[in-house]
């Protein structure tokens, strides 16, 4: 898994958010705060300091392009409609998580 700190601080913001506190109550504060170290610990983590614009829709999906780009990735796994749209960047195949398990051995 290739994060960035920008991912990461995004992913820890949308956690916190209280539509999504409030729908699934065990994630206290606490609990976050260990995924996010996690996250840290078991990713690796790239700069995120490309300077790119590539997803028109969404420019803030872009720290994920960056990410993979920086990260040498060969597959960006997503849900995000505006990422799966472009198909692939760069040579980075985008697909989503149920068409990534399937490559799986």
């Amino acid at each position: 898994m290739i994060l960035s700190e920008d991912i990461i601080e995004e992913v820890k913001e949308v956690l916190n958010r209280p539509r999504i506190r409030d729908k699934y109550r065990h994630l206290t504060p606490a609990t976050i705060g260990r995924l996010i170290n996690l996250l840290r610990r078991h990713s690796v983590l790239v700069p995120g300091k490309l300077n790119l614009a590539v997803v028109t829709r969404d420019p803030d999906d872009d720290k994920v392009i960056i990410a993979a780009i920086e990260g040498r990735a060969e597959y960006i796994v997503t849900g995000d409609a505006d990422l799966i749209d472009l198909k692939s960047y760069q040579g980075i195949t985008i697909i989503r998580p149920a068409e990534f398990v399937q490559l799986l051995p």
